[in-house]
């Protein structure tokens, strides 16, 4: 409605019919963006590779823009025959020459329009991935401090020490130092991951 507008001011500012036009054309507007929309989640257009979702997207805008611009010339003309109350002037030829200035026009901005959606759609499916990666990291982490907590159990602990107190009762003291630098190591190692 707002390019419909800024043309209308320029090529034709004594228009009457304009009102009309625009209210069509934004309700058009809507109607095309929904169904482009719907038909592209339909299809899962952005579940495929990103080559296919282009020209997919692209010929899905060629496509629709054809029957939108047909459709919308046709209520277009049923709006003017209903406000003035007969048939306009309105041949064969100036349909298809409309039809294709309209086609064109609705291109730009449906393909505008879907570039948008695309880039809004792609970003959003980036941050998702990113999420994904960063709770996937959190998950390994916490597993992995479970894990050393659960090596860490009171029975495993008992063993240890018990098996330092055999060394000692030995003499076997330079044994024991090492099996106790090693165990006080492990126990440091489980207190500094557990966070």
């Amino acid at each position: 409605s707002l390019y419909l507008y800024v043309t209308n001011i320029i090529i034709n500012p004594g228009d009457s019919g304009f009102l009309r036009r625009a209210i069509i054309t934004g309700l058009f507007g809507m109607v095309v963006t929904h169904v482009l929309r719907w038909i592209i989640k339909r299809l899962k257009i952005f579940d495929k590779t990103y080559t296919k979702q282009v020209v997919y997207l692209v010929l899905l805008n060629v496509i629709i823009q054809f029957f939108t611009a047909v459709l919308m010339l046709w209520v277009l003309r049923v709006a003017a025959i209903l406000a003035k109350n007969h048939l306009p002037d309105f041949s064969l030829s100036r349909f298809i020459r409309n039809a294709v200035s309209l086609y064109y026009q609705g291109l730009i901005l449906t393909t505008a329009w879907t570039a948008v959606y695309f880039f809004v759609q792609y970003a959003r499916k980036i941050k998702k991935a990113e999420n994904e990666k960063a709770d996937l990291k959190i998950k390994l982490l916490e597993s992995e401090a479970r894990a050393l907590r659960a090596q860490m159990n009171p029975h495993f602990i008992f063993n240890c020490l018990n098996s330092i107190k055999a060394l000692i009762n030995k003499n076997e003291n330079d044994k024991a130092v090492n099996y106790l630098t090693v165990f006080s190591r492990l126990i440091l190692s489980l207190f500094h991951n557990s966070d």
